[in-house]
């Protein structure tokens, strides 16, 4: 496993270390040697973790469309396979649908979920858990790196892992500032790798949440490897709902192709037949 590159400290070491600051120090010591002894299992889970970041878009598609033609179906009375041809063609007439049947009501119906299964798997309170989410500091942290992310696909996820193991380290043992990452302009945040978004929004939350003085949140707080993972569940959360986004746009694009496909067949069929006598 290769240490990943760190620029050098400019911080001024204190011209007399008290002893609590040798204390603190040997203390640090001894849980970077812990984690280092364990690096080789923390990347394996992490890797497993960022995997879980991409998801499948062809999944989300099908389960948007699946649910809206059902939604139509108990309103219409129509049959599945009926819906299956008609619903992407129609629009629904009258008072129209509730907001739990539209793409915006379905994207939220999925985000929550999400939640609800990042919390289950955290062993975490969902209400704590959504309450934190929905926070402006980890909504920015959170639409920032997907902001980003999807450039940074095809890059070898445990390469990935490795280097985000490196960088959170290098934070916690003390070699590197976290402002490093959390206060990067965007200019430079535009040239960097999977990695280092991965690590500002890691080290972000971590701070707002230890911040925020929460006594729900600081019970989150399980030791390094356990909290990486459980920033990364977090962020599952929002590379879902971008994808939840662009699949619902993808509907809604379909549904008025198609409506508009019916309309100008609906009209040429009014003039053949007003042609005939």
């Amino acid at each position: 496993m290769r240490p990943r590159h760190q620029p050098p400290s400019t911080e001024q070491p204190s011209s007399s270390p008290s002893p609590s600051h040798y204390a603190n120090k040997k203390r640090q010591d001894n849980l970077a040697m812990e984690d280092l002894r364990h690096a080789k299992e923390a990347v394996t889970i992490f890797t497993h973790h960022i995997d879980r970041l991409q998801p499948d878009s062809h999944r989300l598609y099908k389960g948007l469309e699946q649910h809206l033609s059902t939604a139509h179906a108990r309103r219409h009375g129509s049959t599945g396979s009926d819906v299956s041809r008609k619903i992407f063609s129609k629009r629904g007439k009258g008072v129209g649908k509730s907001w739990v049947e539209t793409p915006s009501g379905l994207l939220w119906s999925h985000i929550s979920q999400t939640i609800e299964d990042v919390a289950a798997d955290q062993l975490v309170d969902p209400t704590a858990l959504k309450e934190f989410i929905s926070t402006p500091e980890i909504l920015d942290l959170g639409s920032d790196f997907v902001h980003h992310y999807r450039r940074h696909v095809t890059e070898k996820m445990n390469l990935v892992a490795e280097d985000l193991f490196f960088d959170l380290q290098s934070v916690k043992q003390g070699d590197a500032s976290a402002s490093r990452w959390t206060r990067a302009k965007s200019s430079t945040r535009a040239e960097w790798d999977l990695a280092s978004h991965l690590a500002r929004f890691v080290l972000g939350a971590d701070d707002f949440r230890k911040r925020a003085e929460r006594e729900d949140w600081n019970a989150w707080d399980r030791g390094f490897t356990a909290n990486v993972c459980f920033y990364l569940s977090i962020l599952s959360c929002f590379t879902d709902k971008d994808a939840e986004r662009r699949a619902a746009q993808e509907a809604g694009a379909l549904q008025r192709s198609s409506l508009s496909s019916s309309s100008k067949h609906s009209r040429h069929s009014g003039h053949s037949g007003g042609g005939s006598t």
